[in-house]
């Protein structure tokens, strides 16, 4: 019963963002985007099983480079939980991965993905590209807009990737997105 409460919440998110999509015009699509992005991010957040592999009472996102997604996630997230606890948002570099749970690696520095996921050495890590594809490169999640389906932002989740970190990702997760490999 609970699965069908946070499919039906998932999917009530999904819908929102496609009616924010076909009204919301007065906005660039970059800055649609990161809003966009944000909300994703934290809804892989909470589909994702912390209690297992977070320790303390904070949830750690760090953002590799400069993105806009970073100001829209600070917005987005403002008091807001995730299996009981608060969720900090830092800009990173390489250095400083092993110290978040969730690393969001910005469009001008995903040329560090493959880097950055070796250094991780397959700790539990969640690794979100702002490209498609970069899966290959070791990232479990890519985020992307889809200019053959009339722009609309998608995500792609690596099978592989999330077994190699040891997290657990629901099953309505995986089935809202694009698996790969």
């Amino acid at each position: 019963m609970k699965r069908l409460e946070h499919l039906f919440l998932f999917k009530a998110f999904l819908l929102s963002l496609t009616v924010i999509l076909l009204t919301c015009r007065t906005s660039t699509a970059q800055e649609f985007n990161y809003k966009v992005n944000a909300m994703y991010i934290y809804y892989f957040a909470k589909y994702v099983n912390w209690t297992d592999v977070v320790q303390g009472e904070t949830l750690t996102i760090g953002v590799l480079g400069n993105s806009p997604v970073m100001d829209q996630l600070k917005a987005l997230i403002a008091n807001k939980k995730v299996y009981g606890k608060s969720i900090v948002i830092k800009r990173i570099d390489v250095t400083e991965a092993k110290s978040c749970n969730m690393i969001i690696v910005s469009r001008s520095e995903t040329g560090l993905t493959q880097k950055l996921c070796e250094s991780l050495n397959n700790k539990p890590v969640l690794v979100i590209t702002e490209k498609e594809g970069y899966s290959k490169k070791g990232a479990q999640i890519c985020i992307y807009v889809d200019d053959e389906d009339d722009f609309k932002t998608k995500f792609e989740l690596s099978r592989s990737n999330i077994e190699k970190s040891k997290l657990k990702v629901s099953h309505e997760l995986v089935a809202l997105g694009e698996l790969v490999n």
